[in-house]
This record gives structure tokens, sequence and C-alpha cells, in this order.
């Protein structure tokens, strides 16, 4: 019976290979049924989810339109070979542009830079666009009458609370900011303009990379020189091959197979190189390097927390939610025990002992606050930058002589 379990498993693997991959031990379903998230199965375009007491399944109506990933706090949700939003930007004459998946093939296949809905588009991308002053246009078929209109509406509210925020801010109308942002009909667009535009988009990536490379070569960093020099020692034969080849895409795969060799092998000694205001996630990587960390969770958040840095005055405009805890906790242990990311944690270090969150690793998923049988969790959002930048002590036990 086992047996044929298996073969079951190595069957429905390899048919679902090139679709949505789960990160299980993330899901606050699966954690607890007490959880109240049910956003991907009640808002999956086709019903397509189903989470058990044990497992999430995907079936077969699944049309990879990849909103699951974008709606789930804790990233449940990734693709074999997900790419960075950043990346599906397209830039002409100084100005950002998003289009849709619904927009005309012939247009699809002529930009290749596609998100599935504007929802896809993170809320630092937008703040950091509004800031550098470009305007950001959404070719779109129509968001108000689409089958996504609900992921749609989540990321209006998330961009009027930006361009509130922006507003108030700058001490301008909320009109004037408002103006940076565009729906444009995909039947209006000129495909010829866009392909210039990427094509000398790839070209600047191209020459950048290769820069990285003759740089690489010569690099004497002291924090990982000696893998420096034997990355570029085994890849320079390989680079000059490169340079004589017309096909630029594989060029670009070819130096960071070589290259993310060299950070696989040394990612450990590197974390270990830079504190932990550098690095967020440097100590929880340290103590969980026989876990299967979730990838796409680690890079969103460490997106997110880079971006807060350069930015500290944009955090207010951020949905940013942290746990706090009241005066009525009677440490049962729910929050920390089943807390999905690690946020939440006992410190018994502490004769009394005391209940520690690592914000960097908080998505504010709720399940804390949905396990407490007394109330006294609540959600709410951080004052300052000083409630993000490190941990922090929620609640500690009173001790009594």
């Amino acid at each position: 019976m086992n047996l044929l379990r298996i073969i079951d498993k190595i069957i429905s693997s390899s048919e679902n290979s090139n679709k949505i991959l789960i990160n299980e031990y993330y899901c606050t379903r699966l954690r607890s049924p007490m959880s109240s998230c049910y956003i991907c199965i009640n808002k999956c375009p086709e019903q397509a989810i189903e989470i058990n007491d044990s497992a999430i399944k995907i079936s077969d109506k699944c049309s990879l339109c990849k909103l699951c990933i974008t709606i789930c706090p804790n990233y449940v949700f990734d693709l074999k070979e997900s790419a960075d939003i950043s990346d599906k930007v397209v830039m002409y004459q100084n100005n950002a542009y998003y289009f849709c998946s619904m927009v005309d093939s012939n247009l699809k296949s002529n930009i290749g830079k596609i998100v599935s809905c504007i929802s896809e588009v993170d809320d630092a991308d937008i703040i950091k666009h509004l800031n550098d002053d470009k305007e950001i246009n959404f070719v779109t078929a129509g968001c108000e009458d689409c089958r996504y209109n609900f992921f749609y509406k989540k990321k209006m509210k998330a961009i009027n609370r930006i361009l509130s925020g922006l507003a108030d801010a700058d001490g301008n109308s909320n009109m004037n900011i408002a103006e940076k942002i565009k729906f444009i009909d995909h039947n209006k667009i000129d495909h010829n303009k866009f392909n210039s535009s990427i094509v000398n988009d790839n070209e600047k990536k191209s020459k950048k990379i290769k820069k990285i490379a003759i740089s690489t070569t010569g690099s004497n960093n002291n924090i990982n020189a000696a893998a420096v020099k034997n990355t570029s020692a085994n890849t320079s034969a390989e680079f000059d091959d490169m340079n004589n080849s017309a096909d630029e895409y594989s060029q670009r795969r070819l130096f960071f197979q070589e290259m993310s060799k060299t950070i696989k092998e040394n990612a450990v000694k590197l974390a270990k190189n830079f504190p932990l205001e550098e690095l967020p996630f440097n100590e929880f990587f340290l103590s969980n390097e026989d876990k299967n960390l979730n990838k796409l969770f680690f890079k969103k958040r460490f997106k997110l927390f880079n971006f807060i840095k350069c930015n500290p005055d944009c955090l207010d405009l951020l949905d940013i939610r942290l746990p706090s805890i009241n005066r009525n906790c009677v440490f049962c242990g729910n929050c920390w025990e089943f807390c999905p990311t690690g946020a939440l944690k006992y410190n018994n270090n502490d004769e009394a002992g005391a209940i520690i969150l690592d914000p960097y690793l908080c998505t504010g998923c709720k399940l804390c606050k949905d396990l407490c049988s007394f109330g006294a969790v609540k959600m709410v959002k951080p004052a300052g930058l000083k409630d993000i930048s490190s941990q922090k002590v929620l609640f500690k036990k009173i001790k009594f002589n």
C-alpha cells in the first residue's frame, strides 16, 4: 500500500512539474483549523484549490493565473521558475508600463513581459516609481469587468493608500499624484515602440552582465575573495566563447549558473560575515540549515525590508501589521508554537520567560490572533522604524518572589 502511494506521488509530481509549487509548512490552515484564512480557496478564479486536514491540493482546473501566489500572505504558492515582478516592468521614455495577462495575444507575444494582474505589482515598486517621479501605466483589457476583479480592487485600495500618504507627506493634492498612475486600453498601444525599448533594455542588461564578469575576475573582496577567484578561473574560458556568441540569453544563463555555484557554496560563510542588521535572516538561516525553507518567502521579505531600510519615510505607506500582546496573556503557548514563519518564539533564558517577536519574519497572517482564546493578541501598525528593525519583547511574565 505504501509503495502504491509513493508511485502515485511520483506520477502526480511529474504531471505538475511545471505547475504551482506548494510550501505546505507555511499554510495557516494546515497549522490549525482555527485559522480564519480562506482567501486562496474563496478567491481562486477556477475554484481549483482545496485544503483538507493534511494537504493542499490543486486540481486540473488550475489555469496557472498565478494569483494564489500574489494573494497568500505567507507565500505558500510559488512557480518552479518564478521571476521577480521588478523584471516584468517595461521602461519607456522614463515611465513604467505593466501589461496584464488579458491584453491582446499579439501584444503579449511582442512585449513578453506580462503580469497576471496589476495586483501582482509590489507596493514597494509602486512607491519607488512615484518617488522617482515616473508615471505608472497599467495596460489592461478593462479591469472593472475582468474575472480577476477582486484582485484588482484589492490593489486599488493599496494604491489609494499610497497616493494619500504621499500627498500628505509632500503637501500636494492627492489628484496631482494620482495623475501619475494611468490605465491604458491595450487596443490603443503601439506595439513597435515598445519592441525597440525592450531590445535596448536587454542590450543594457547584457553589457551590465559583462561588466560584472570583468569586475568579478579582478575582484579581491575580503568576504569571498577565494570564491570569486575560483569562479573567475573556472569561467574565463567560457566567457571568451560567450563574447563570440550571438545568443545573449545563453550568455546570461551561463554567467549566472557559474555564479550561483559560488553563492550556494559560500552562503553560510557570507551570512556569518554580515551583521544581523545587514542580513535580517542571518540567524534564522544558520539555525535552520536542515529545513526546506520557502525561497519566495525570504526573497519577498528581504526585498520589503531592504526597501524600508533605504526608504524609512515610506513605512507608513505600506500595509504592515504586527502582533501585540495584552496583559491578559496566560502564556498558553499557542501563538509561538503554531506560528508558521517562526516570527513568534518563547524565550526561557530569562527566569520569568518572555514572548519574542522577529518582525522581519512576521507577515501579518493573523494566525496568532485567531488562536488566542483570551483575545490577548491584536494586530497593530508599527509606530516607526524601531518597531521592525530588530527583535522585541512582546510580553514578559511577572516574576513573583
